[in-house]
């Protein structure tokens, strides 16, 4: 697992297994001297903020040199008191969008405001930052409700995360040099959807009756329920049998001028 990430658009799997030489992730020696420099910067802002720290001082200490120090342009645009929103620029014509919120509020919270603003700016990306937590969402796939976010802390502290982090969050990775040319974090995204695809089919393919395939140890962990289940409803239908049946017919008494009578009619 990558420390720090969280979400479902990118796979822990498929990051794990990809190197710097296929050109998703930048070479770690480039990125330990940079991880140093956002550690310091983060050390001491975090000790200075908390639950009280409102939208504008987040923009302010967080969202605005965090976005600087990966390449962005940050331009302020109008928001509400609880959220401000912003766009993201660098050399090519692309933009992301950024909506800053209150002090570890919860991103899903703001999923809406930060889809609308990607939408207004005909971004791919929308950025929502909370303080603690950096959250991805898709402004064009808002179907799919898929994220990715990454805990700043916990990122900032593991050089793998940290590596995945820079390689995919920073300018030059998020926003394409061209309108048909394609990110690599697009690429990372397409990347992870082929391997959990991969992963299903795989899955699909073991025959259902193979020992260890997960359909077999379903019907073997419900086997004892089943019986269960089966035994039950037998009880039922011989209870509700029993029910129907009817009881011991009674014996007939009759009186003594009855029995001479019908002994008389005997031949």
């Amino acid at each position: 697992m990558i420390a720090g990430l969280s979400g479902t658009l990118l796979s822990h799997e498929a990051l794990e297994g990809v190197g710097s030489d296929r050109g998703l992730l930048v070479d770690r020696t480039e990125t330990i001297a940079r991880q140093g420099r956002f550690r310091s910067w983060h050390a001491r802002i975090r000790t200075q903020l908390g639950p009280a720290s409102g939208a504008r001082t987040v923009f302010d200490r967080v969202a605005a040199p965090l976005f600087k120090q990966l390449g962005y342009r940050v331009i302020p645009l109008a928001g509400s008191g609880e959220a401000l929103n912003a766009a993201l620029q660098a050399r090519g014509p692309g933009a992301a969008g950024l909506v800053v919120t209150g002090w570890g509020r919860d991103g899903s919270a703001a999923w809406r405001a930060a889809v609308r603003h990607g939408i207004g700016l005909d971004a791919r990306w929308s950025f929502c930052v909370s303080g603690p937590d950096v959250r991805i969402v898709d402004s064009r796939r808002t179907y799919s409700g898929r994220f990715m976010q990454f805990a700043l802390e916990a990122t900032l502290e593991d050089e793998k995360a940290f590596q995945i982090f820079w390689s995919l969050v920073r300018a030059e990775a998020a926003l394409p040099a061209g309108p048909a040319d394609g990110s690599t974090l697009d690429r990372a995204v397409a990347l992870s959807e082929q391997h959990r695809t991969q992963v299903r089919t795989a899955l699909s393919r073991r025959r259902p009756g193979r020992p260890g395939s997960p359909a077999q140890r379903l019907r073997d962990c419900d086997q004892p329920s089943r019986s269960r289940q089966k035994r039950a409803r037998v009880a039922d239908v011989r209870r509700g049998a029993d029910r129907h049946l009817p009881g011991p017919v009674p014996p007939v008494r009759r009186s003594a001028g009855s029995r001479t009578a019908l002994a008389s009619c005997l031949p």
